[in-house]
């Protein structure tokens, strides 16, 4: 007898693949001991609750910063200069300073350091940059200050560049190969960079817009004593009134030993 055509030939029921069992096994969570099937039911439905509420804080803090972030570069697009503190006539009181923040860096020569014990026992002008739109205002300041520094007043030179960002932090060797190209190789000992979530350290040194430029002069005990934050990069008068600051403390130093 022929078979007719058209027609389609009895197919097998369809069975769950071994990969589908085995994420069945793998998903399902057991009840507790002496859990009935409802208390295990509420609880999931908690954990998920609590895991769900936990990814939407993430997320909207995610687009807080972003927006934050956004808002701060369209402030340096828009303005040719921006200054949000401009530098203090006078070296903080005890009152007024503030504390470097501890962070964890590596130099362009390959050490790690902590930055608070590159301050212990001498002052230090330390110029912060969190993108390369802050570069030149930090290098006016430096090379500023390093061209009418007196031989005799010590004072040392720090560079630190804030590389934000996870996706950042994976190509930590190459953007360091990178930076050791591009900065002079007598700047490789003072250079450090940080990698990582740089807010907290920000909100602690007053620094609002990692997109300007960023300059401290910190003690011999790790307190910012002086700071200036913006875009403008300074004059020779600016850096020069800024060195005579530094030389009056150190002479009230000297005189109170």
């Amino acid at each position: 007898m022929r078979r007719l055509s058209g027609l389609a030939t009895p197919r097998s029921p369809l069975r769950p693949s071994a990969h589908l069992l085995r994420t069945r096994c793998v998903c399902s969570t057991p009840p507790k001991p002496g859990e009935s099937l409802a208390a295990k039911n509420a609880r999931l439905r908690e954990a998920s609750e609590a895991n769900l509420s936990k990814t939407r804080q993430q997320l909207m803090d995610d687009m807080s910063k972003r927006n934050e972030d956004m808002a701060a570069m369209r402030e340096i697009i828009h303005e040719k200069t921006v200054t949000l503190h401009p530098p203090p006539a006078a070296l903080y009181a005890q009152s007024n300073a503030f504390r470097f923040p501890e962070l964890q860096a590596a130099s362009l020569t390959g050490y790690e350091v902590e930055t608070t014990s590159l301050f212990t026992g001498r002052w230090t002008l330390l110029g912060c940059a969190g993108s390369r739109f802050a570069q030149p205002m930090v290098d006016g300041w430096m090379d500023g200050v390093s061209a009418v520094l007196p031989e005799s007043l010590q004072l040392q030179l720090r560079w630190l560049s804030l590389i934000d960002g996870k996706l950042l932090s994976w190509f930590r060797r190459p953007l360091l190969a990178m930076m050791r190209r591009s900065v002079p190789s007598e700047r490789h000992c003072s250079f450090l960079c940080h990698f990582g979530d740089s807010t907290e350290p920000r909100r602690r040194l007053q620094m609002q817009n990692r997109y300007l430029g960023f300059v401290c002069l910190v003690d011999g005990r790790g307190v910012v004593r002086w700071h200036v934050h913006g875009s403008e990069v300074p004059s020779e008068e600016m850096s020069l009134a800024l060195v005579k600051l530094i030389s009056r403390e150190a002479a009230r130093e000297s005189g109170g030993r």
